[in-house]
């Protein structure tokens, strides 16, 4: 049986992920030469905030444990160097202030950012983080602009407003990549069994018709047996019934499967629409979305 096909555009996903990341730190560097640190910060929290998204969308199931390892150790480790590389952006915006260091930055700076938040947006499903990200994107934009604006309006005051928009930037940065890390390391904390034992549990619920993906599959040790938390992707568009149904059946696969796993909680959640469902059988078949397969 041949791969899947929504596994394969996950990978091309994860791809174009790490594509706007390596766009985002050229930005930065162009930030940097054009003495823009609103740019520059912007840049900075959008290169490691699509590094961070193409982890987890490319993380699938490894059939050893070390590459899993490996990536989980750089899902706890990037959103520190990011919350480090925020607090040195915050020191180096009050250095520069302090020693009236800032000048105007470069025009080219009002281009880059609606760039850079575009490719973001294209990246980023409606809701609460894509507004997240809008504002901070507005805020570099108005930073910059009123500073690349100071000279012909006269008021040489105003090139601090980029300086003022970059340690903001920073803070939120910092601030964003230390709760990350903190959940990171809260997810990969998981106990009772072992890699062998949570690659089968996975590989056991990808088997039950309707759902998409395996978003997270933790176990706690409850005296001899283990409690499992589990969060399963499915289709958005079929009816909450329906995702209750399917996540019924992969508890239950679970229970059956499983003498030593002595309760399942379950969360369902609806799959990305940016990429195709799985396809149980003709793919040319209609795609109305039900149960019945």
């Amino acid at each position: 049986m041949g791969e899947p096909v929504f596994g394969r555009r996950n990978a091309a996903g994860s791809g174009v992920r790490w594509t706007a990341s390596a766009v985002a730190l050229i930005a930065a560097a162009g930030g940097l030469a054009a003495g823009s640190h609103a740019l520059l910060a912007e840049s900075l929290r959008q290169a490691a905030g699509s590094a961070a998204s193409a982890l987890q969308s490319g993380g699938r199931p490894a059939r050893s444990g070390a590459p899993a390892t490996r990536r989980d150790a750089a899902v706890v480790l990037l959103p520190v160097v990011a919350a480090v590389a925020g607090i040195e952006l915050v020191l180096s915006a009050i250095r520069i202030v302090r020693e009236d260091a800032y000048a105007a930055p470069h025009w080219s700076v009002m281009i880059a950012i609606p760039i850079l938040w575009a490719i973001r947006a294209a990246l980023e499903v409606p809701g609460r983080r894509r507004a997240y990200d809008a504002y901070l994107s507005a805020l570099a934009l108005l930073g910059s602009a009123a500073a690349t604006g100071s000279i012909r309006l006269g008021e040489p005051a105003l090139a601090v407003m980029d300086e003022a928009a970059g340690c903001a930037i920073g803070a939120a940065m910092a601030l964003q990549g230390f709760r990350s890390a903190l959940r990171a390391l809260g997810n990969s904390v998981q106990s009772g069994v072992g890699e062998a034992q949570l690659a089968a549990m996975r590989a056991a619920v990808r088997s039950v018709d309707g759902v998409i993906e395996v978003e997270s599959c933790r176990t706690r040790e409850h005296g001899h047996y283990v409690m499992v938390n589990l969060t399963i992707r499915v289709n958005p568009f079929i009816t909450v019934y329906e995702g209750q149904e399917i996540g019924r059946r992969a508890r239950e696969r679970l229970l059956a499967a499983f003498p030593y796993v002595l309760d399942v909680r379950v969360k369902v959640e609806p799959y990305d629409r940016g990429y195709p469902y799985k396809v149980h059988g003709d793919a040319r078949q209609d795609n109305v979305p039900t149960l019945l397969q």
